[in-house]
């Protein structure tokens, strides 16, 4: 796991590199092959990114933060 950061959860990386993991607690995830992702989930989302493309991240959790507002409507 040389350069990954588990935040939370059971996580089992394999040839995974520079890659952060945030997922709730009890939540486990399966890594494979990953260089330099962020994967992260909550109770019924899980979204992997690359890491080099962080504003991305912040642009996608707004959109599904948008999607999820509007099916209550």
């Amino acid at each position: 796991r040389f350069g990954n950061a588990v935040v939370s959860g059971t996580v089992f990386a394999y040839d995974t590199v520079n890659t952060i993991v945030h997922v709730p607690k009890g939540f486990s995830v399966v890594l494979q092959g990953l260089d330099g992702y962020v994967v992260t989930a909550n109770d019924n989302v899980l979204m992997v990114c690359r890491r080099d493309q962080e504003e991305q991240v912040v642009k996608l959790a707004s959109d599904l933060e948008l999607h999820e507002l509007s099916k209550n409507i």
